[in-house]
């Protein structure tokens, strides 16, 4: 449903190429999209991985978003996929021992009196999602 959304609003027919990877047609336009149930426990209200295939995907288009859904409401935020790999330098990483290729970045957004929020661990930055807002 959001890659459909989103591929209203920008105008280009999305198309599933692997579960959870689209693009239009043409492949001028790519989006990885990442879904998170509503957790109860601490500040962060939904948690979400970065992974490298994603990375990988998004990287080889310059018109590329990563996309962030959350099970209970019906909105999405399109972050570009520039922006995400700026705020990556600022999140929280895993990188397995058995596996380096397998490492992922820890993606929280919290919510706030005044939205929704990424928030960047290593930092502790909050970014507002207002206008990745779909």
């Amino acid at each position: 449903q959001l890659a459909e959304k989103f591929g209203l609003i920008q105008g280009k027919k999305l198309i599933r190429r692997k579960q959870a990877l689209f693009s239009n047609p043409e492949d001028s336009l790519r989006v990885a999209i990442s879904i998170s149930k509503a957790y109860e426990k601490g500040s962060d209200r939904y948690w979400y991985s970065y992974i490298q295939p994603m990375r990988r995907y998004l990287s080889g288009c310059r018109d590329s978003y990563m996309i962030y859904g959350c099970l209970d409401r019906d909105d999405g935020f399109a972050i570009p996929y520039s922006l995400i790999e700026e705020y990556k330098e600022e999140m929280n990483v895993t990188v397995p021992k058995d596996d380096p290729e397998k490492l992922y970045y820890h993606v929280f957004i919290k919510e706030s009196d005044v939205g929704l929020k990424l928030r960047l661990a290593k930092t502790k930055r909050e970014v507002a999602l207002d206008e990745f807002k779909f």
